[in-house]
Formats: C-alpha cells, structure tokens, sequence
C-alpha cells in the first residue's frame, strides 16, 4: 500500500493510493494537474487577452472599457480551458484505498476538496463542475 503524507503531488491522469494524508494532520495536496497541451494552451489564450486589449490602444479606452474587455477575455479563456478538459480528461479520479486524514486536500484541475475528518476507501472525481467524494 501506498501513501502520501505532507507536500504537494501532482500527476495528469488518475491516482490511486493506500493512504492520503497523516494521522498528525501534515498538510498534504494530491492534485491531477492539467495537461502540458492545456497550459500551453493556456499561455497562447493569456497572450491573445493582452494583444485583444493593447490593439485597442493605450490611450483610447478609459479604465472601465479596459476592464470590461478584460474580463470578456478572461470569460472566453475559462469557457475554453473547461471545454477541453471535458473533452480531453473526462474520467480523471483520486481513490484512497485506506485512510484519508484531515489536513488533506485534493484538487482535480481548478476544483477542491479539503478533508476536515478522518474517512476511508473514497474515491474523488469532478461531477457537475464540482469535486464529489464517494465511498467505493
């Protein structure tokens, strides 16, 4: 049986594991991180947000129409990163076997879970936008 105890672990696919987290409440992430295609992805969208507003000139949009355009392109990056993942990684999951203390916290992409007390035999995955924890 495998276990994680305390710093960050990162992977892009699935984890399965024995044991999540320590009986000390080491703070421990576990993490399914997006993919390099998805972060060089993302680089090339946070590049086109700040060409979209330099091309309109410095000196011609006031600070709200700035910020507006802004936010629009922040709104299409995200739009477009979560479709890819639905796409791309649909099924990612992290199942502990054994126990999982507090002081846990997992992430799949830009979704957490903090753990607050001790469980076991979990299995976690993104349903519906959100993290969910099931027993398996």
């Amino acid at each position: 049986n495998s276990s994680i105890a305390g710093g960050i672990t990162q992977c892009g696919k699935n984890v399965k594991i024995g044991t999540a987290g320590s009986p000390f409440g080491i703070s421990t992430n576990i993490e399914v991180a997006a993919n390099p295609y998805l972060k060089e992805y993302v680089k090339v969208i946070s590049k086109e947000k700040e060409e979209l507003i330099k091309s309109y000139g410095e000196d011609s949009l006031d600070v709200e129409k700035k910020r507006n355009l802004q936010f629009l392109a922040e709104k299409k990056m995200k739009k477009q990163m979560m479709d890819i993942l639905a796409e791309t990684e649909p099924s990612n999951s992290i199942a502990v076997d054994n126990n999982i203390y507090p002081g846990t916290v997992f992430r799949i992409y830009n979704h957490s879970l903090n753990i607050s007390e001790e469980i076991t035999r979990r299995k976690i995955t993104i349903s519906d936008k959100s993290v969910t924890i099931n027993e398996y």
